[in-house]
Parts: structure tokens; sequence; C-alpha cells
């Protein structure tokens, strides 16, 4: 099953794409860019949906960390 990260700090969002995604797909949410690079750490997604503006770190950060390491380069 195809693996969605979406990192979006408004949960509304969140819960707008689960419900849209949940049935084909293993979507799972995180609200910052930490949080995000913590959840790729773990396990790299398939398809990782990105909002720019977030606490803590922001979406362009989040890119940066993601291109600057050989395993996610091409995430």
């Amino acid at each position: 099953m195809t693996y969605i990260l979406s990192t979006d700090d408004e949960i509304v969002n969140q819960m707008i794409i689960e419900e849209m995604l949940e049935e084909c797909c293993e979507v799972v949410s995180v609200d910052d860019g930490v949080a995000c690079l913590e959840s790729i750490e773990e396990r790299v997604p398939d398809l990782l949906l990105l909002d720019i503006s977030m606490p803590r770190m922001d979406g362009f950060e989040v890119c940066r960390n993601l291109r600057a390491a050989e395993r996610t380069r091409t995430l």
C-alpha cells in the first residue's frame, strides 16, 4: 500500500487529506517540519505532502534537509 506523509499544522487540512486518501493509501499526518523529518528517519514515504508555513521548521527548510541527504534526495 502506498505510504503518504502529510505535513500540515492545520488540523482541518490533515483531516481532509486523511479522509480523501485513507481508502487507497496509508496516510500519516504530522504538524510541523521537525516532526516530518523525524518521521522520515523512521520510514521514507512514497509521497510527501508538505505545507510551507509551519511552526518550528517551515516547508522550505524541510526540503533543503531532504535534498541534502542521500536517502531522501529524490523524494
